[in-house]
């Protein structure tokens, strides 16, 4: 996330979040951790970086936003496919991963 940040300073803050949100989607490619310890994971970092959406609706500062981003969606994948639109979702223990039309299942390492 600091690097994400630090690489991306003087840019648009969109353009920031994005880069977090990138390089922290890409950490978790690459662990191919358990989505419950992601989302764990997740929040823990959340609370570490001291990350309270204000009042106003803006993020306490810069990369909370795409924390959070990433959180939602793997959140979101894990309620399965109804939550994601209908063929995404993260497989369950014991549960098969859901099929697509044409690439396999939407959370295969890389996707």
């Amino acid at each position: 996330m600091a690097a994400a940040i630090e690489n991306n300073r003087g840019r648009d803050s969109s353009e920031i979040e994005l880069a977090v949100s990138q390089a922290v989607e890409d950490v978790i490619s690459a662990s191919g951790a358990d989505p419950m310890v992601v989302q764990a994971a997740l929040r823990l970092a959340m609370a570490r970086e001291h990350c309270l959406l204000r009042d106003d609706q803006t993020w306490s500062h810069v990369g909370c936003e795409g924390l959070n981003r990433v959180s939602m969606a793997v959140g979101a994948g894990l309620q399965g496919p109804g939550a994601t639109g209908g063929n995404g979702g993260i497989a369950g223990p014991g549960v098969p991963p859901p099929t697509s039309g044409g690439g396999g299942s939407d959370y295969r390492r890389g996707n």
